[in-house]
């Protein structure tokens, strides 16, 4: 199979995988269901993927690439504006944390917890633990142009999320906070970068 071929397959396999678990959840999900619902083998998914785990594994890291592909477009969108850097990267985050696959996936883990921490570290590895270190260099790279003074730029990262996100991502896995529309992600995201240039934006005289 070529390797472009391939990869629309395991995609379309990942999309069938990603609606039977939000149906079922990850245990009344099985890889026969996937397999009926992606119109594929079961012996296809147990190659690509080994079993039921691996499935969602693939899902999660899938999803990892997708929001990195989506970070990495926002801060190359705006190199020399530094608030509007801010605002892209803030709208591009928002949006996959508060969408309904990233929501979904995230209440697989939590469901699967008492099982072990599994599911749990590799959505850490593949989202928080992968975008702070970029976004800290975000924030260095302005520190060393002169825009911002820092103490730490992994402290400076943290309080940036903690402005763009509060605890919205949390209310929209327990089912409490509606999906926000883009209006009012770009609002949230504007209000972030504004809040975080006031505190640590170098004075100008």
């Amino acid at each position: 199979m070529r390797s472009e071929r391939r990869d629309a397959r395991r995609t379309a396999i990942l999309e069938a995988a990603y609606a039977v678990l939000r149906a079922k959840g990850y245990r009344g999900a099985t890889m026969a269901a996937v397999a009926e619902a992606a119109s594929a083998s079961k012996e296809t998914l147990y190659s690509w993927f080994g079993d039921k785990q691996g499935l969602f594994r693939g899902l999660i890291e899938a999803n990892a690439a997708q929001a990195q592909a989506a970070l990495t477009a926002a801060l190359a969108a705006a190199p020399d504006a530094v608030e509007a850097s801010l605002v892209q990267f803030g709208e591009a985050l928002l949006t996959l944390l508060t969408g309904e696959r990233a929501v979904a996936i995230n209440r697989i883990a939590a469901a699967e917890a008492d099982r072990g921490a599994a599911f749990g570290m590799l959505l850490a590895a593949s989202g928080r633990d992968s975008v702070m270190p970029r976004l800290a260099g975000l924030m260095a790279d302005l520190e060393l142009a002169g825009v911002v003074r820092l103490d730490d730029p992994a402290d400076a990262a943290d309080a940036y999320l903690g402005l763009l996100l509060g605890d919205l991502p949390v209310r929209r896995i327990i089912g409490v906070a509606p999906p926000p529309r883009k209006a009012a992600i770009a609002a949230r995201a504007e209000r972030a970068a504004r809040l975080w240039l006031r505190l640590y934006a170098v004075t100008r005289p």
